[in-house]
């Protein structure tokens, strides 16, 4: 297969993982988020992407996965189009700038790359949270302490879970997260 069609194939099959990995969570741990969020580990699939191809890999997945998650049910879109962008497409957009990564090692130490993966998955996460927070406050009259409050309540979980699978994942399966012509 060419490194195209490659790639293609991988956003479609990242973004689609994402989408179920981001509704079984939100069954099982909706619980209190009245007005939407749930506490998930969606972004993993998004954050393999990114590191695999960088931040067009990245912030392709991040975007369909967005999108799609306008239009499914569970979607709580109340204050309309532009909180949708806000909450959904802008938030999972976002989550692209971890493949920025790429352009930072340049120490082909395993151990660093490590770091530099959490370090940017951190700020990733962060960013999406910014749009939740932003979203909040524009489109549900909340305060900006009392968005924060709500947002971080199932972000704080969501970034750490899953920067812990991240993590695991690249421990265990290196092969899987990087592709052939890179060393690891």
């Amino acid at each position: 297969m060419n490194k195209k069609t490659m790639f293609i194939t991988e956003i479609a099959i990242f973004s689609s993982l994402a989408i179920a990995i981001d509704l079984i969570c939100g069954l099982l741990f909706s619980f209190g988020w009245l007005q939407g969020g749930s506490i998930s580990v969606g972004m993993f699939p998004i954050f393999i992407m990114a590191l695999r191809w960088g931040p067009k890999g990245g912030f392709a997945s991040g975007l369909i996965f967005g999108i799609i998650q306008t239009v499914l049910p569970t979607a709580y879109t109340a204050g309309g189009f532009f909180q949708s962008l806000f909450d959904y497409v802008f938030a999972f957009g976002i989550l692209g700038v971890s493949g920025f990564v790429k352009y930072f090692i340049t120490n082909k130490n395993f151990n660093k790359r490590i770091i530099f993966f959490v370090l940017f998955m951190l700020i990733a996460g962060l960013l999406r949270s910014i749009f939740h927070i932003i979203s909040g406050m524009l489109f549900f009259d909340v305060p900006l302490w009392g968005s924060i409050t709500y947002n971080m309540a199932y972000m704080i979980p969501s970034i750490v879970f899953t920067i812990i699978i991240v993590v695991i994942f690249t421990l265990k399966a290196p092969q899987l997260v990087f592709l052939k012509e890179e060393k690891h």
